[in-house]
């Protein structure tokens, strides 16, 4: 809710941000006139290179924030993390503030080696047919039966007991994402409270992210269920 209110402010109030208008205008400055629906104060824009495709469970952060952006950014589950490929969505609006100057200085003066190639936009083609098809397939049904609205892959009984472990600060799911916080007087990035639980884990073929005394653990979106199963069973074990 938070966070609506703010994207409702700064997209409300463009006389808080542009030079033209007030508080920043001088008075006799005269004010700027907006199409209906057009672009208008700060844009916002939503990065879901990593959190976007129901990597989190659903599609688009719109689907919880109940709002959209001007401009979106997508990549990793976009090319099913088989090649280098990314992709940035902008309204009309926000294109035409690039493409309608001819000014070099009004140009967006960006671009990659990987640009739309051929290979990774066809396979960023399979890819999005696939999430399609398991979407309306059901295929994350259980998953959301078990969970609710918020659902995640891992196992709802499993993280509750997770969030109670002794060695376990918090824990917390969403999609196909398991975050543990481990217990540590210091925490932050410098902190090594992981360094052993990896290393045990690491022997038993199950990789996690570690990020300080945090770590993360990530599936796929058709991993099995067994594998889950047993991925969870061997970082309970490994707690001890």
């Amino acid at each position: 809710m938070r966070f609506r209110v703010l994207i409702d402010v700064v997209r409300a109030r463009e006389d808080l941000f542009a030079m033209r208008d007030a508080p920043l205008r001088t008075p006799a400055a005269p004010r700027t006139e907006h199409a209906p629906g057009a672009w208008r104060g700060l844009p916002v824009v939503f990065d879901e290179v990593f959190t976007g495709l129901f990597r989190l469970g659903f599609a688009s952060a719109t689907e919880v924030l109940g709002t959209t952006p001007d401009i979106a950014c997508y990549a990793k589950i976009l090319s099913g993390g088989l090649v280098p490929l990314a992709v940035t969505l902008a309204t009309h609006d926000i294109f035409a503030a690039f493409a309608d100057s001819h000014e070099k200085a009004h140009a967006l003066l960006h671009g990659h080696s990987y640009t739309a190639h051929p290979v990774g936009c066809a396979v960023a083609n399979e890819t999005l047919t696939l999430l399609d098809e398991m979407h309306r397939r059901g295929d994350w049904t259980p998953h959301q039966r078990a969970w609710g609205h918020i659902w995640s892959f891992w196992d709802r009984a499993f993280v509750t007991r997770l969030s109670q472990h002794p060695r376990v600060t918090s824990a917390m799911a969403l999609g196909t994402v398991l975050k543990i916080e481990l217990a540590d007087a210091h925490g932050g990035y410098a902190s090594d409270a992981a360094a052993s639980l990896l290393a045990r884990l690491r022997q038993h073929g199950v990789h996690l992210r570690p990020l300080g005394n945090v770590v993360y653990a990530m599936s796929s979106l058709n991993t099995p269920a067994e594998v889950l199963r047993e991925t969870e069973a061997a970082l309970l074990e490994q707690l001890e």
